[in-house]
């Protein structure tokens, strides 16, 4: 039984031709002890299926599996027992893991596999977690009956074929696993996310400016609210990643427009305090850009804003 889970496995990652050269040589090792003698140690428990754990060298993973997340570590587990496993996976993505709904995050695996055959580069392993965070608010957004749209998607299927047909993917995958029909312009939402992770070579002026506009963002956001805002924690890191794409898309002269007044009222009337915080950061992006934010871009900031401040326990 051991055995015929070490072929399977094997086989698994032998077709995998996106691995790195280093996770190559490791998974090599990995698969090629005598006598089959292949085992994991589990060094903390994330949630009852997930573990951080280290291979036979040395390196620590992310390691999926029913009920590995039960009994006294660090412990070993036995290969049998193991479904998936995820390498270089940064540590600010572990408090992700524990908050996501398990299914998702195998749903999410699906798609970045899926991913991986259009692709001849690597897909980061890390965009699993972030696009998990997305979709774990698509559909709840969905289920409460709230809609946003997401502009662009037009220019999405036509520009940008490759990651459209991962985003259709996506929904599909999630009506069949979850029920759940997402709205049809979500295929954009889930492109974006490949787009910008897998499609960016990021000069270095623009990441320059980009970490200038965080920085000084950041401080408008903690003086408006008087709060320290954990710069380490995957709240921020996906504030961040908004901003940047942001400076992105004004660099390629392609804010989002679109026609969802209902929502940024609700927001602006819900939200007064994120609503004023939003035009002071509204005002600089104009001074520092020469560029009028829209009324699209205005309330995708409001919200990450506010999911920001929520997690950063604000006093709204």
């Amino acid at each position: 039984m051991l055995r015929a889970r070490i072929v399977t496995l094997k086989r698994h990652y032998l077709n995998r031709r996106h691995l790195s050269v280093v996770r190559w040589l490791a998974l090599k090792s990995f698969f090629n002890f005598t006598g089959g003698n292949v085992r994991l140690i589990a060094l903390k428990k994330i949630n009852n299926n997930f573990a951080l754990c280290r291979d036979q060298n040395g390196t620590e993973m992310i390691a999926y599996g029913k009920g590995i997340g039960f009994g006294q570590f660090p412990c070993e587990v036995p290969l049998a027992q193991i479904d998936r496993t995820y390498y270089n996976v940064d540590e600010q993505y572990l408090s992700v893991l524990s908050e996501l709904p398990d299914q998702l995050l195998v749903i999410c695996t699906k798609i970045v596999d899926y991913a991986q055959g259009l692709y001849d580069s690597a897909v980061p392993t890390n965009l699993i977690f972030t696009l998990g965070d997305h979709l774990e608010f698509a559909i709840k957004r969905q289920r409460e009956n709230i809609h946003v749209s997401i502009p662009f998607s037009y220019d999405i299927q036509h520009l940008y074929p490759r990651e459209y047909k991962i985003g259709k993917y996506g929904v599909d995958l999630i009506q069949k696993e979850l029920g759940v029909q997402l709205p049809q312009q979500e295929i954009a939402g889930i492109a974006l996310h490949f787009i910008n992770n897998c499609n960016i070579g990021a000069d270095d002026e623009r990441t320059e400016l980009s970490e200038k506009v965080i920085k000084q963002i950041t401080r408008i956001i903690e003086h408006a609210f008087e709060i320290n805002i954990d710069y380490s924690s995957f709240n921020y890191y996906r504030f961040t990643c908004h901003i940047r794409y942001y400076v992105k898309r004004i660099g390629d002269q392609t804010q989002f427009k679109g026609n969802d007044e209902t929502l940024y009222l609700h927001m602006k009337q819900t939200y007064p305090a994120v609503y004023s915080c939003m035009l002071l950061i509204q005002n600089y992006l104009e001074q520092t850009f020469q560029i009028s934010c829209s009324t699209e871009e205005q309330l995708y900031l409001m919200i990450h804003i506010n999911r920001l401040c929520t997690n950063e326990d604000c006093n709204r």
